[in-house]
């Protein structure tokens, strides 16, 4: 239902007879100026409601047995009046499921559109994901999000990992994406909280840290294939022992769409 129109204080007199299947009607003269300029507005005479949808002067054009109401003739001096009707308020509270209203201005009508796309996509990891010895770069069973073909997106990575201290290892990471899709690195950082030190690249290496943070900004510009941008992560193939290297719950990904 479209918004109708309202006004402080709208309150005159029927200035004629009018029968039960009139189309117009004549308030007392001068007092037309107390209702809006305009139609659209919603008035009572005894018990019904009629919608008004014109107002020349102190003539309104109306429409007959709103809201449910009955149409009935009514006489000479009965009360017309502008009043908050149930459809007045059902017009400012009720609108398309899964739209947005979009306001145009004081008095105006807003319009119903459509949610925005490209909102943020967030990736949170729920569990903790550990590999064990040397292996090449493998998927990580939670951090991926899906981009459709010839789509544009930047993201932020978040990574909280851990590694078995000993030996000469290094933890890796990468992204796998779809075909002829790539991905452009703005600034990647690493961090070993224990010692504050940090590196801008792919790998961290030594055999005392036990605890890696990892920052990444990313822009990722698509081909015509659809798929998902998967962060990847293994142990590098320095030191032949099997040490535990773990990316950890709560690590996340937040991305989103550009074009």
């Amino acid at each position: 239902m479209a918004y109708l129109k309202i006004k402080n204080r709208a309150v005159s007199a029927l200035a004629a007879d009018i029968t039960s299947t009139a189309t117009s009607l004549t308030v007392t003269t001068d007092e037309g100026a107390k209702f809006p300029a305009t139609g659209d507005f919603h008035i009572t005479i005894e018990d019904e409601i009629l919608k008004c949808t014109a107002r020349t002067t102190d003539t309104l054009t109306v429409t007959r047995a709103a809201e449910g109401t009955t149409a009935a003739a009514h006489i000479t001096g009965k009360s017309v009046e502008l009043r908050i009707t149930a459809g007045i308020i059902e017009s400012r509270t009720t609108w398309t499921a899964d739209k947005l209203l979009k306001g145009a201005g004081a008095g105006v009508n807003p319009t119903e559109i459509d949610v925005p796309s490209g909102g943020a996509t967030i990736v949170r990891k729920i569990t903790d994901e550990t590999v064990n010895g040397v292996f090449p770069l493998q998927n990580d069973d939670e951090l991926y999000f899906a981009v459709a073909a010839n789509e544009i997106w930047q993201f932020f990575l978040c990574i909280r990992a851990t590694r078995q201290s000993g030996g000469a290892q290094e933890t890796r990471f990468a992204f796998s994406v779809p075909s002829e899709g790539s991905i452009s690195k703005a600034y990647t950082w690493g961090k070993d909280p224990t010692t504050g030190d940090g590196t801008a690249s792919d790998a961290w290496t030594g055999s005392t840290v036990a605890q890696i943070e990892l920052l990444g900004f990313y822009l990722y510009i698509g081909g015509a294939n659809a798929g998902n941008v998967q962060f990847q992560f293994s142990i590098n193939n320095i030191s032949p022992e099997a040490y535990d290297h773990t990316v950890k719950a709560n690590s996340f990904i937040l991305a989103h769409k550009l074009a």
